[in-house]
């Protein structure tokens, strides 16, 4: 079957689809036009120019007679297009082709159709320039026909193949970014394995050396090195957990439950907190089952961009965190009761949050919560 140079790569099944999808339209097309075509020129000719046909079976034609004798003369000649069409197979040749087959095909019709109004008695036998005038017209109209046929056959088959290219390089597009998400989580992981692990070694080494030198100098200097010591302790336990936890948050390998649950004992005692799981745990954990690393990453991100927001910009006092299974979807709500946001605030960090659920397949919208404050809303599907 003739194919634009540009073709995906395309199964038998699908080639065979096509051919068939093709044949079809062809068909209709030039039975559907040929058949209009027969009745308009039919009327035309004999109730509009009043062109009787001389005489048949011995009677004098009657113009209702002579209409149905034309259009029967005429449909039978669509028909023999067709399957003309049909044997063919004009619409699967080349197009330099194309004129060629179509004069034939036309020519063998309007052959026949000469034949059949000459045996009906719509032209005498011996009046030879009627019927060949008859015949050229017969020839164009139907090369027409054949010519509205091939153009809505290719126009349509053009736009099946733009439209499976569009689909596949959507497919290539989404398989590229999940590529790319699972990269950046692999190195997220890395990077995050080796902060919490040889990083911390090494500072907790350190502690324990400074520890040593403390023991053996004078009080004053024993103090100095405690101090420096005391600062590299919490520089282990708070920035360089919480730089490792940003990279690749805790317990996301056991899912966005239990990296959900850490986050939010992380919260200042200060700061209420509630936690909602609004369908049974079971119900929950079997969803966050389904879940893979990106989508489980996507909602903690949402929650820890929530929490951020509601404490460096909304002065919120609580917080509270929802999760639910909703219509094969799992849906996380975070609400402050803070400031709310400004009408002309800069939403990058959500911005790049929405772009991301995007890429899983989620959402994320940002609103007003009842109580005042804000109100973050994600999903992603489940499964």
């Amino acid at each position: 079957m003739r194919r634009p140079a540009a073709a995906p790569e395309e199964s038998a099944e699908v080639l065979a689809s096509d051919r068939a999808a093709d044949a079809r339209t062809m068909l209709i097309v030039v039975g559907l036009a040929g058949g209009v075509l027969a009745i308009a020129t039919s009327v035309q000719a004999v109730l509009v120019l009043g062109a009787h046909s001389v005489a048949y079976r011995g009677m004098d034609p009657t113009p209702i007679g002579d209409l149905a004798v034309r259009i029967a003369i005429n449909l039978i000649t669509v028909l023999s297009a067709v399957l003309m069409a049909l044997h063919l197979r004009i619409h699967e040749r080349r197009p330099a082709a194309w004129p060629w087959l179509v004069a034939a095909a036309a020519a063998a019709a309007s052959g026949l159709r000469g034949l059949l109004q000459v045996a009906a008695g719509v032209y005498p036998v011996a009046d030879a320039s009627a019927y060949l005038s008859d015949a050229s017209v017969a020839v164009v109209m139907i090369s027409a026909v054949y010519a509205v046929g091939l153009a809505v056959t290719e126009a349509l088959s053009n736009a099946r193949l733009a439209e499976r290219r569009r689909l596949m390089h959507a497919a290539q597009a989404s398989d590229a970014l999940a590529s790319l998400q699972q990269e950046e989580l692999r190195v997220r992981r890395s990077i995050a394995e080796q902060l919490h692990g040889t990083l911390q070694n090494r500072f907790v080494l350190l502690g324990a050396e400074l520890s040593d030198i403390a023991r053996s100098v004078d009080a004053p200097a024993s103090r100095r090195i405690d101090t420096v010591r005391a600062e590299l302790d919490e520089l282990r336990e708070r920035e360089l957990r919480a730089l490792s936890s940003s990279l690749y948050p805790e317990q996301l390998d056991r899912g966005a439950l239990p990296a959900l649950r850490a986050l939010m004992a992380r919260v200042p005692a200060s700061i209420g907190v509630e936690v909602d799981f609004a369908e049974p745990v079971e119900a929950l954990a079997a969803a966050d089952a389904t879940l893979d690393i990106a989508r489980r990453l996507a909602l903690v991100r949402v929650a820890e961009e929530g929490l951020s927001n509601a404490l460096r910009h909304g002065n919120a006092t609580n917080v509270a965190l929802r999760l639910a299974v909703d219509d094969e979807q799992v849906a996380l709500e975070f609400a402050d009761d803070g400031e709310g946001v400004a009408p002309d605030a800069q939403l990058s960090g959500l911005a790049r949050l929405r772009d991301r659920l995007r890429g899983v397949g989620g959402t994320l919208e940002l609103a007003a919560a009842p109580e005042g404050g804000a109100l973050l809303r994600a999903t992603v599907p489940a499964g």
